[in-house]
């Protein structure tokens, strides 16, 4: 019995044994297969690449948008020197033609940035589609990326609103918006579409007429020959007995407008005529949203070369212009009639550099000196 244990227990030994042998020599054949299968591998060449190309329309995007963004940036430079004449040396002869010729630049900047965007949307199915075989996601995107950006600075610009355009064109030699000029003054407000006649009138009377109590220098009123202590009774023949008062009237009527007024004057009666204005404040609102220096004295001509300000006004119309240049051009319109010339270094306030300062001062001198 005892030897038969010793044999059981030998031969399990060695069975043990032998299975745990067995588990080396396979885990190191297993292994010598890997580390020969990694060999192969290695000594394998890599498969070829894939052949790639640059999609044609992603490109067309990225220089389309470049387009659009370098047209805008031209007109803005364009623009600058214009309104930096007084820097650049621009002849202000030159600047209406400049000024348009910036408008039609940035106008057409649109199309280049429609065109980077149609590209754009072409070229990501066609790179999609492709399954590698086209690059060109970063040239898309870049010329989506400019065409928006000029669009924005597009927009701003106001060049998609042709009521904001001034046209400069249809005066006199020159563009200059001289004499017998037309020249829109439509700023979008209703106050630029009222008749302005220049007076101060008392505010009721019994028997409908309208007694004027002050004119105002270079108005309608005054170039018509309205005095103060006038009596108007009628306008364009209606009496104004019935119906709205004279001011409601005037305001009812465009600028521009030539109305007859009855008017009594001691023992008689006058017809005068008078072409009606706009108001100031219509006029400086003209002024703010023109785009550049030049088409402000174009308004300013059109408004009327000899129409009178006071000196605050004439500020207010300096206030309005980008550069010197701008503003001394508009003294030199004004200054000649100003209302109140006493009070005229008001405007010296106005400008920026002390030679700008110097030549207005001048000026002003030689306005204040008596004639002779």
């Amino acid at each position: 019995m005892h030897s038969e244990r010793m044999i059981i227990g030998t031969l399990g030994m060695l069975v043990v044994l032998v299975t745990a042998v067995g588990g080396v020599i396979a885990l190191i054949i297993v292994a010598a297969q890997a580390q020969r299968a990694k060999e192969k591998k290695a000594a394998e060449p890599p498969p070829p690449p894939i052949p790639s190309r640059t999609s044609f329309l992603a490109g067309m995007s990225f220089l389309s948008g470049l387009a659009s963004i370098g047209a805008v940036a031209a007109a803005g430079i364009v623009a600058a020197c214009v309104s930096m004449s007084e820097v650049t040396g621009v002849p202000i002869e030159v600047h209406p033609h400049m000024d348009m010729g910036s408008r039609i630049v940035l106008y057409g900047s649109v199309l280049p940035a429609v065109m980077a965007i149609a590209f754009a949307l072409a070229a990501r199915g066609a790179i999609t589609e492709s399954r590698g075989t086209l690059r060109g996601r970063s040239l898309y995107r870049t010329g989506i990326l400019l065409a928006m950006v000029s669009g924005m600075l597009t927009l701003n610009g106001k060049v998609l609103k042709p009521e904001n355009w001034t046209s400069v064109f249809a005066g006199a030699p020159g563009g200059a918006g001289g004499a017998g000029s037309i020249l829109h003054l439509n700023d979008g407000s209703a106050e630029s579409e009222r008749g302005y006649l220049g007076v101060q009138l008392e505010s009721s009377r019994k028997d409908g007429g309208s007694r004027v109590v002050h004119v105002v220098a270079g108005a309608p009123a005054e170039r018509a020959g309205l005095k103060a202590g006038d009596l108007v009774v009628k306008l364009d023949g209606v009496s104004l007995a019935d119906g709205s008062p004279l001011a409601e009237r005037i305001g009812a009527m465009k600028p521009g407008t030539r109305v007859t007024l009855s008017v009594v004057r001691g023992e008689e009666t006058l017809a005068l005529q008078a072409d009606l204005g706009a108001p100031f404040s219509a006029l400086i609102e003209t002024l703010e949203s023109a785009q550049s220096d030049s088409s402000r004295l174009a308004v300013l001509r059109a408004a009327g070369e000899e129409r009178r300000y006071t000196a605050a006004e004439l500020r207010k119309i300096c206030d309005t212009f980008a550069a010197d240049s701008g503003r001394i051009s508009a003294i030199e319109l004004a200054l000649p009639h100003l209302s109140d010339p006493e009070n005229a270094y008001q405007i010296l306030n106005a400008l920026v550099s002390g030679s700008s300062k110097e030549q207005v001062s001048r000026m002003i001198v030689e306005r204040l000196k008596p004639k002779k």
